[in-house]
């Protein structure tokens, strides 16, 4: 059972005057800053965690030193300290609770834990500064919404650990120009880079078998894209208005092409569709008003592609059917 601690302190426990806490079998949790007009704060050796909404709202709050002991921070732990600039993050902590950086719109900088399993949906929701991010090896699942609208970021390595993704994880980031998704990531969270406007370079690891629904949806700096031969889906919307996209290469590999998946890639010049993709959702390529020649390697339209795969553009586009060039 837990001891609530938030008046007096013992002799040992001088270093936590600042704090309401609680101490447990495993260690004491910090649970709130009893003086919310602090630039400036200490967590003493010994807590092990940071616990939900523990400093939330401390607007004044600029610098937080987090001890080694600690291993959770917890959900909402720094939610809307708007004056934070920096945070270490040290190798003992495995976990960031949900939103527990939400709107930290001034921070800066963020030295992730090499031991970090698992950061929290919304953990850096609306961190508009953020321009140092290392997501490191250890690190298995990345939340929904995890880093939406950090709008200063310029770059991001998926490492191999990655085991999930979740939707809309990299959104609306504006200044991402460079992702790197790593070969051992198998799938990407629906809408995972949508509306990253300024996404300009792409590199797909061999591991990926789904694109997902929307996962470079409004990505208009988009110009081309290399999708490798270990995916089978494009999922719904996957590439929609991707408006500077010039040219796609389909694998060999593919077999499904999802509901408005082109749709609105004004720019998009020529498409190969393989062998193998037996079906093709409605609308697929509409509104890719400057698509002059799709080319098919079947000889012809396969059962399973809706009658309305080419959408609006069904009079303008030739279709070569039976096509072995390169």
């Amino acid at each position: 059972m837990a001891e609530k601690n938030n008046s007096r302190c013992s002799a040992g426990d001088r270093s936590l005057s600042s704090f309401e806490y609680e101490k447990t079998n495993l260690g004491v949790i910090i649970t709130a800053l009893k003086d919310k007009t602090l630039s400036e704060v200490v967590i003493p050796k010994g807590v092990v965690s940071i616990g939900d909404d523990a400093f939330a709202e401390c607007e004044n709050l600029k610098s937080v030193d987090i001890p080694d002991s600690v291993t959770i921070i917890g959900k909402n732990a720094f939610f809307k300290c708007v004056s934070l600039q920096k945070v270490v993050i040290p190798n003992s902590v495995t976990k960031i609770g949900e939103h527990a950086f939400f709107g930290c719109v001034n921070l800066t900088d963020v030295e992730l834990s090499t031991c970090v399993k698992h950061i929290g949906t919304g953990a850096f929701f609306h961190c508009h500064s953020l321009t140092g991010l290392v997501i490191p090896n250890g690190l298995k699942k990345i939340g929904a919404f995890a880093f939406v609208c950090c709008k200063s970021l310029k770059e991001v390595v998926i490492p191999n650990g990655v085991m999930s993704i979740g939707e809309r994880a990299f959104g609306s980031c504006s200044g991402l120009t460079s992702v790197v998704i790593s070969e051992g990531v198998k799938s990407m969270g629906a809408y995972l880079f949508s509306d990253c406007e300024n996404l300009t370079n792409v590199v797909i690891g061999d591991g990926v078998t789904n694109i997902d629904s929307g996962t470079f949806a409004g990505c208009e700096g988009l110009t081309s894209i290399v999708i490798p031969a270990s995916v089978k889906k494009i999922g719904d919307r996957a590439f929609f208005g991707c408006s500077g996209l010039t040219s796609v290469n389909i694998p060999e590999s593919v077999t499904s092409i999802g509901l408005r998946a082109f749709d609105n890639c004004a720019s998009l010049k020529s498409v190969i569709i393989p062998e193998r993709v037996i079906k093709i959702e409605t609308n697929a390529f509409n509104d890719c008003t400057d698509l002059e020649t799709i080319y098919c390697r079947v000889k012809e339209k396969p059962s399973g592609w809706n009658k309305e795969w080419l959408g609006n553009i069904n009079d303008k586009v030739k279709v070569e059917w039976g096509y072995k060039g390169e």
